[in-house]
């Protein structure tokens, strides 16, 4: 599975940066994360085996749903997945809508919140216990 995060900055801050660095590294057993910044406007990606979801602060769902639907997009076959953060919202028309959670952190800590919640996914789905 391939997941991108396109945040909507020129650069994330280094402390988020370090948290996303850290998560990528746990998740590479099972996905390839990417974190990719793109400011201003983007064209969104769509295929066959591909979903687009915009990042929003009204649709929270908890991190055993998140992970449910991660495994039913990847049995589906999807094979790739796409997060939109900070982008305008005419652009998300048709894009599945859901929020890490329900207050509005900036777009770099929305990318880290993201990261987290999708290691927090897989290890739902692999019986890894999360905290150490």
């Amino acid at each position: 599975m391939d997941i991108n995060i396109y945040v909507n900055q020129k650069k994330i801050n280094p402390l988020c940066q370090r948290s996303i660095a850290e998560y990528i590294k746990r998740l590479s057993p099972y996905c390839h994360l990417k974190v990719v910044c793109v400011p201003n406007k983007i064209k969104f990606t769509s295929g066959k085996n591909c979903i687009n979801y915009a990042l929003c602060n009204d649709n929270t769902i908890s991190s055993e749903a998140y992970a449910s639907s991660i495994n039913t997009l990847t049995t589906g076959g999807i094979s790739r997945i796409n997060y939109y953060i900070g982008y305008d919202e005419s652009l998300y028309n048709n894009m599945s809508r859901f929020a890490v959670c329900t207050i509005s952190p900036s777009n770099d800590m929305s990318a880290a919140l993201l990261s987290e919640q999708i290691y927090r996914a897989y290890t739902i789905l692999n019986n890894i216990t999360y905290h150490k």
